[in-house]
């Protein structure tokens, strides 16, 4: 599947900037948010940069196989998800 990124979409690297930058969130909060972007994007196998901030994207392709698949277990999986949200 070709990797197409809307040039609107705001890619993970712009999110990780974003987050470190709020100041109305806790440091552990901003530190969950920015940590689940970057293990989806480990997930992926794909740069920070490469990735859209789309739930659509995402879902076709963090869903196409099991947690187990990428090498981690289904609660970390769920906690990934989650943060993505």
């Amino acid at each position: 599947m070709p990797l197409q990124i809307s040039q609107r979409a705001t890619t993970f690297a712009q999110a990780l900037t974003h987050i470190a930058a709020w100041d109305d969130l806790s440091e552990p909060r901003r530190r969950d948010l920015a940590s689940a972007l970057r293990s989806a994007a480990r997930i992926l196998g794909l740069p920070a940069a490469a990735i859209p901030c789309d739930a659509a994207w995402l879902n076709e392709r963090l869903f196409q196989a099991s947690a187990a698949a990428f090498g981690i277990g289904e609660g970390r999986f769920r906690t990934i998800v989650s943060g993505l949200r």
